[in-house]
Parts: structure tokens; sequence; C-alpha cells
């Protein structure tokens, strides 16, 4: 009798953890908190389990030293320099602590996906991803149209937001999700005739969100994956209908950028308010309002962001660089970049903020050389796990780039960043290991 109550809160708690998987993508739209909180405690569970096959998980881990090893020695290094080099500790620790959870929910989960007996329903979780995914799209395509979404939230400026609210991050989440959706429509006979206006749907929002770094990725990745998988997924068919969507997009910006004379107001010296376009210019339709704003949006102050002395985020950049000659080596501590640059009043002769705006420059300031290399050496030993992995496409690597490559960003380490990371990772795990 209680071998069999044993057995069912054990099947009861199993189902719950399969279904917390299902659901997160959706928490990670709706509510970054429970999100967290589902994080944990299925770290908690899978770390529960592993202990009673801890000979099993030890083995595993020894086996995949070259992956697991790294990500070890980078936490025990965040660790020293959390209680050691961090003027402000209790500024670091948060921090430390969300990228511990990471690292052994990684560590875990895919020791799970290997040896535990477990039925990761492959057709749910590619399911649910899919549901959350084209929520979003429907949702910012609503507020884009109408001016508010589904859940209330309104354009306050032009960059849209959809279901994120006061965060305007709804180009980069597609983008980082993007590939990931190709790849379960490619999987799904129903909806790979589809593709093409996915990739549509998708990169559309993308550029109307605003967000000039994200719309730079989707335009430049989309691009190599149409030319290197045009044959495979996209009939000749489909292709001449993106053609003339093309062709219809670019005579529309074309007309609306001369009617407007925009171009002559790319230099931010030359604006002010009785000749800015938007306000001389006066759009006859919906449209031509739409398309102004696009183009005011990635044409205005460009030549101040490409320029090294003007632009903020150069002046981030640099900033960034000076609070980390105050310790090359180990840098000033997580989150202490922010103080740093106040005790030292560059915000006087460049900016401040509550970090450089580049992942690289941020983990020299924080961390040092020695915490850049760890870091590195950490998270690119378990992409490349990936990359070398056959069942998984080189196109899904393509929404790691925004984490890894060192343009504009958000801090790696906040809270959000990292669940966004781990759930890739989550997937990417997923399908390596897909039967």
């Amino acid at each position: 009798m209680k071998k069999n109550i044993y057995i069912n809160k054990s099947m009861k708690s199993k189902t719950f953890f399969l279904y917390s998987l299902y659901i997160l993508p959706f928490f990670l739209i709706f509510n970054k908190a429970t999100a967290m909180i589902i994080t944990v405690f299925t770290l908690c569970y899978m770390a529960n389990k592993t202990f009673k096959i801890k000979s099993e998980f030890l083995k595993y881990v020894k086996e995949n030293k070259n992956y697991i090893y790294p990500l070890i020695i980078f936490n025990a290094y965040l660790i020293f320099n959390t209680l050691v080099i961090s003027d402000s500790y209790n500024q670091s620790i948060g921090r430390l602590l969300v990228f511990i959870i990471f690292s052994s929910y990684l560590v875990f989960f895919q020791f799970f996906i290997k040896f535990y007996i477990f039925d990761f329903d492959y057709k749910k979780i590619s399911l649910f991803f899919l549901i959350a995914l084209f929520f979003v799209i429907f949702d910012t395509y609503i507020q884009f149209l109408f001016r508010t979404d589904l859940l209330g939230f309104e354009i306050v400026t032009f960059r849209l937001s959809g279901p994120f609210g006061d965060e305007k991050i709804v180009g980069a989440f597609l983008f980082k999700f993007m590939f990931f959706g190709i790849y379960f429509i490619l999987n799904n006979k129903y909806l790979k005739k589809f593709i093409l206006l996915f990739i549509t749907l998708c990169l559309t929002i993308i550029i109307l969100s605003g967000e000039r770094v994200a719309g730079l990725y989707g335009v430049f990745f989309i691009t190599l994956f149409i030319i290197f998988n045009f044959r495979s997924y996209i009939s000749l068919k489909q292709f001449l209908v993106l053609l003339v969507f093309i062709f219809i997009s670019l005579f529309q910006f074309y007309k609306v950028a001369k009617d407007s004379n925009i171009i002559n107001y790319i230099n931010p010296n030359d604006i002010s308010i009785s000749n800015d376009p938007l306000s001389n210019y006066k759009p006859s339709t919906r449209l031509d309002e739409i398309t102004i704003q696009i183009l005011n949006r990635y044409t205005r102050n460009i030549l101040s962001d490409l320029n090294i002395n003007n632009s903020s985020y150069f002046k981030l950049f640099k900033s960034g660089l000076i609070v980390w000659q105050d310790d090359k080596i180990f840098g000033v501590g997580l989150k202490n970049y922010r103080i740093k640059c106040k005790e030292l009043k560059l915000e006087n002769k460049y900016e401040c903020s509550s970090h450089p705006h580049n992942l690289f420059i941020e983990l020299l300031s924080e961390l040092g050389v020695v915490g850049l290399v760890l870091f590195c050496y950490a998270i690119f030993a378990n992409v490349f796990k990936f990359i070398k992995n056959s069942k998984v496409p080189y196109y899904i690597i393509f929404s790691l780039s925004p984490s890894l490559i060192p343009l504009i960003n958000t801090s790696f380490f906040n809270s959000f960043s990292i669940l966004i990371f781990l759930y890739q990772f989550i997937l990417l795990s997923i399908i390596s290991n897909h039967k």
C-alpha cells in the first residue's frame, strides 16, 4: 500500500515537472517572477531525483567534463569575485545566485534527458512553444494595427511592446526564438508549407518593433537562412511572392522617404522642432504614417550612434573600459559597474547606466580579464557541443547571437536575460536528444 502511495506521488511530481516545462514559455511572456519560481522548483526536483542515483550522475559528469568543468570553474570564480573582490556584496549576490541556478539547471536537465527514465513529449513541447510564439506575433500585430494589444497595453512611443507592456523587447524576444520556431514548423508536416509566411510575420514584427539591433540581426540571419535553404524549404512560388512583397515594401519606403525628405535629417545636428520631418511631413494614409515612423526610428540619430565621440552607446562602452582600468585582472565585482562609474564621476564626461550595454565590456569591467576568459570558455564550450550535434541544424544557433556577439545588448546577468538563455538551452537539449 505504501509503495503504491509513493508511486502515485512520484507520478504526480513527474507530471507537474513536465507541465512546468510546457508552460514555461508563457510565463516568460506574462510573468517573469513566476517563470523564475518554476525554474527553481524544477531545479530542486531534478536535484532531489539525481541524489538518489548520484553514482550515475557522477559518471555522467566525468564523461562530460569538457562541458561541465568549465561551468563549475566559472561559478567558483563568481563566488570568489563576489566574496573577495566586490565592494558591494549586496549588489553582486543576486546575480551570482541567478548564474548558479542557470548552470545547475543546465547540467541537471541534460543529465535527465540522457539518463533518467523520462518521457519528454516532444510534440507537446513544440506545440506549447509555437502557441506562445504565435500569441506574441498575433498580439503585437493587434497592437500595431489598433494601438492597443489584447492585454490592454498601448503604444506609448512608436516602438511596439506587444504583451511585454512597458518593456520594448518584443523584437529581441522574437528573434531569439524565431529559428526554434522555424525548426519546429519544418518538422511538422502540416505547418511546414507555411514556413515562409511565418518568417515574414516574424521579421516584419522585429522591424516594426523599432529595435534596431534586433532588426539588424533579423534581416542578416534570415537572409542567410533563405540563401542556404532556398531549395530545401522554399518553393519557387513562395519565393516569387516574397520578392513581390519586398519590392512593394521598398517602393513604399522610397516614396515616403522622397516625399518627406527624411534623408536630409539623418544628421541630428540639423534637426530642430521647426524642421523635424515628422512635423513637416503630413502622411496622407495610415500606411504612410507607419512608414515615416519606421524610417524615422531607423534613420534618426544614426550618424550620432555611429560616431565614436557622440554616440550614447560608445560613451557607455568607454565608461565601462575606464571602470575596467580600476582592476584589469578581477574587475570591480558583479553589478558594481554602476557604482564605480558614479564614484569616478564618469557621467560628467561619458555616460553611466546599469551596465555598459556590451557583453564583453560588461564582463571586463565587472569580472576582469580572468572573468572574461572563464566565461567564454564555459559558455562557448557548451554552445560548441550543440554545434557538433548532427541533430541540431546550424541555423538554430543564430538565435544565440544577440547574447554572444558583442554588439549592443542588455545585461547578460539579469534574471530575465538568463531565463531566456536558459530556455534556449532547454530547447537545444531537447532537440539534440530527440529520437
